[in-house]
């Protein structure tokens, strides 16, 4: 009866979750007159700052992909629906799951620049039904690594270990209007931000790195594994992981 209810006031929010003004959608003619060079170098660099390693540095968004956290509930056939506003996405390419729920990815159209991924992710958050909109980073600058591309999800990891206690995190919790979802250990915790937060999920790691009760706050990356040659691999090839394990290899917690 629970389940059945949840769906039932999912489906009946559908109209509010979808409203939003389809002015938002498209370019402004501010945008159109601009060169592509123009709009390109007019894209962000993002990085976020990490207590040990200081400024980190990713890359401008790549234009054909952007990772989606929809209203929990909302069906394929939803998503679908509202992406259509949207001339500049191509297709819904597939799901990642995470401790925080599923993450979409959305393809933009061949061809598509950073400026078109930014510009989409800052539109689809302005939708009740959007929880958060993420980049992707250029895949050239991971290529090496064997990675296809590498995203941002909606979470992060914290250690307070040796630094802090956990009525001083959900005193930064609160502060940011972030969330707890799990704990490894009194130490180990991983978080999610999303629209609602006091910044994005890199800005919000940002400041928790600068507070003295955190010993450090990392981004659960996503990883899409690159593609192997060899033909036995294959099945790796459409995989994705993200970066919490080698977090928590890096402070003993997996052995």
């Amino acid at each position: 009866m629970t389940r059945f209810l949840s769906h039932f006031l999912v489906l009946a929010a559908l109209p509010f979750l979808f409203s939003c003004n389809q002015d938002t959608v498209e370019p402004t003619d501010a945008s159109l007159a601009l060169s592509e060079e123009a709009r390109t170098a007019a894209c962000t660099e993002y990085s976020y700052f990490n207590k040990f390693e200081g400024t980190v540095t990713y890359s401008k968004a790549w234009g054909q992909l952007v990772l989606v956290g929809f209203a929990e509930g909302l069906s394929q056939q939803d998503k679908q629906q509202l992406l259509a506003g949207f001339p500049v996405v191509d297709s819904l390419e597939g799901e990642v799951f995470t401790e925080a729920g599923v993450v979409t990815m959305v393809r933009l159209n061949p061809g598509s620049t950073c400026f078109e991924a930014d510009k989409l992710r800052k539109a689809l958050e302005k939708y009740p039904a959007v929880q958060f909109a993420n980049p992707v980073f250029d895949p050239e600058v991971y290529n090496a690594d064997g990675f296809a591309w590498v995203g941002v999800s909606s979470e992060f990891l914290v250690s307070i270990e040796g630094s802090g206690t956990l009525a001083q995190l959900e005193a930064l919790v609160n502060q940011t209007n972030t969330k707890i979802l799990f704990s490894f250990s009194d130490d180990i915790h991983i978080l999610t931000a999303d629209k609602n937060s006091s910044g994005s999920v890199l800005e919000v790691v940002s400041f928790f790195n600068r507070q003295a009760a955190v010993t450090v706050a990392e981004p659960n990356l996503i990883f899409q594994l690159a593609p192997e040659l060899n033909q036995m691999a294959r099945k790796a090839a459409s995989q994705t992981i993200t970066s919490k394990a080698a977090f928590l290899r890096k402070h003993k917690k997996i052995k």
